[in-house]
């Protein structure tokens, strides 16, 4: 009887911690610029990458999902939208692949090989919002 009464104070006591620890809280984040546009890639939409802005001072990354149509908007957190302000490295990910997906066109591992993790130079500097921002990769 006595671990019945103590189990639920456990668990009352454990999700109020994590409720005061902010879970993600907006108190620490950094000044963020919106930054929506479209990926550029020899005079097209490139389409089917995820875009990463990670700041060269240090910190948590962006993220954003390049649509069909190559447009993006950056994501700071599932509830912060925009990127750190101040000098950015830009990287591509390869979206989870689906076994039915196709390999990588040799374009495509071009464009991994140049702009991948740990293999971009592409610094942007993001000070302001930018709504129609495009990223030309070449």
């Amino acid at each position: 009887m006595r671990l019945q009464q103590t189990l639920p104070r456990f668990f009352v006591c454990l999700f109020s911690i994590a409720l005061l620890s902010g879970c993600g809280g907006g108190a620490d984040l950094p000044k963020l610029h919106q930054l929506d546009g479209t990926v550029i890639h020899k005079d097209k939409p490139l389409s089917g990458v995820i875009i990463v802005f990670t700041p060269l001072a240090g910190g948590r990354p962006s993220y954003g999902n390049v649509d069909e149509n190559g447009k993006f908007s950056m994501a700071f957190t599932n509830d912060a939208a925009g990127v750190a302000a101040g000098e950015n490295i830009v990287t591509l990910l390869e979206p989870n692949p689906d076994p039915d997906t196709p390999p990588l066109t040799p374009e495509m591992k071009t464009l991994f090989d140049k702009y991948g993790e740990g293999k971009s130079s592409l610094n942007i500097t993001v000070d302001t919002d930018q709504d129609n921002f495009e990223l030309i990769l070449k």
